[in-house]
């Protein structure tokens, strides 16, 4: 992880392990996953991340937050389950 820029707009970039969960509202269900997440100064991502809900249902998502997201608390996913 390095973190740079000017003390009043710090910048992260790097890959980190993730122990994270997130909400799909129109599904009314958590999804947790534990997987590598890329920072950027302009996104958070994740490829084929494996997910999983509190039932124990299994699947894969490929996410990308961006500022504007994390304002709003919107995380757009695209993924699929099995």
């Amino acid at each position: 992880m390095r973190l740079f820029g000017l003390f009043s707009a710090l910048n992260l970039e790097g890959n980190v392990f993730a122990d994270a969960s997130f909400k799909v509202n129109i599904l009314n269900t958590n999804y947790a996953f534990k997987d590598s997440v890329k920072i950027t100064p302009t996104e958070f991502s994740g490829r084929n991340i494996k997910i999983h809900d509190l039932e124990g249902h299994n699947g894969t998502a490929t996410v990308a937050c961006t500022p504007r997201a994390f304002q709003k608390h919107e995380l757009p996913p695209a993924g699929r389950c099995k």
